[in-house]
């Protein structure tokens, strides 16, 4: 799964790929930041961490891997 994270303030957006948590794993870590006011600590396959203040938490944006093709198909030719 893949999170796009939107921080208050800032005009570009942290992107994360290949994030190995749940969505329900992801509310309950995000309601717990905000409710005891620490970090929001994600990482990625590669062990990548990110720490994110609660209070600058915009939005969260989860969406799935996606398969790209590979190839030249329809680009012409006989």
């Amino acid at each position: 799964m893949n999170l796009i994270i939107g921080i208050q303030g800032a005009t570009r957006e942290l992107q994360l790929e290949n994030v190995e948590i749940s969505e329900d794993e992801l509310k309950q870590q995000v309601a717990e930041a905000l409710s005891s006011n620490t970090p929001l600590v994600l990482s990625e396959s590669d062990n990548r961490k990110v720490m994110i203040p609660p209070h600058a938490l915009g939005y969260l944006e989860l969406t799935e891997d996606t398969k790209r093709p590979v190839g030249f198909i329809g680009m012409g030719g006989n």
